[in-house]
């Protein structure tokens, strides 16, 4: 999640709230055999500040999100992305044969290490097979990163919006983002779509 400094204190408590309502819904599913969740924060650099298996309830996992400070510095999804390669290993929790979902959510371009973006991206995704879903956020970001980063199904992996109120606004389909997520996650993982079943 983008916590540079374009985003603003306001926004980033905007954002942990769209990750908070995310993983409330999993309530009961949560847990070293059920769902799991990371957290990486990213400003100048990228922060692993959730491991997969730091908590198995929803109530410590908001709670320690809450506390991640926002980080300001410039944007660099490049290290963000190699972050996210450490995360998905078992050091940090992840289970073999566990499938490999990231959501990542920028408000704008990369502005530090710019030509590894797109190069970090694909090694995640071809070496780490990482699916990658990305939500633009402003009119700053560029429409080629973002869709350089997604993975393929473009329609299902990519979001545009113009503001950070669109985190929480349905779309046209009556849909919330949360929502959409949800369905990404029931799709990668095979869940049930009552969560603990």
């Amino acid at each position: 999640m983008d916590s540079s400094g374009s985003v603003g204190q306001n926004n980033w408590a905007t954002i942990k709230e769209f990750v908070s309502n995310i993983v409330r819904k999993y309530e009961g599913a949560m847990g070293p055999d059920g769902i799991q969740f990371g957290f990486i924060s990213f400003g100048s650099q990228g922060y692993l500040d959730i491991d997969f298996d730091a908590f198995d309830n929803v109530e410590d996992w908001t709670s320690e999100l809450n506390s991640v400070p926002w980080k300001r510095g410039s944007s660099n999804i490049a290290d963000a992305i190699r972050v996210t390669r450490q995360l998905f290993s078992d050091v940090h929790g992840h289970r073999d044969g566990v499938p490999r979902l990231c959501i990542l959510l920028t408000d704008g371009p990369a502005s530090a290490e710019q030509s590894r973006t797109l190069l970090e991206a694909q090694e995640a995704r071809e070496t780490h097979e990482i699916e990658f879903m990305v939500i633009g956020v402003t009119e700053r970001v560029r429409e080629h990163e973002v869709f350089g980063i997604a993975s393929l199904n473009y329609s299902d992996h990519v979001r545009l919006l113009s503001g950070f109120q669109g985190l929480s606004q349905e779309n046209e389909d009556g849909r919330t983002l949360t929502s959409h997520i949800e369905g990404l996650i029931l799709a990668a993982g095979g869940l049930s779509e009552s969560p603990g079943e």
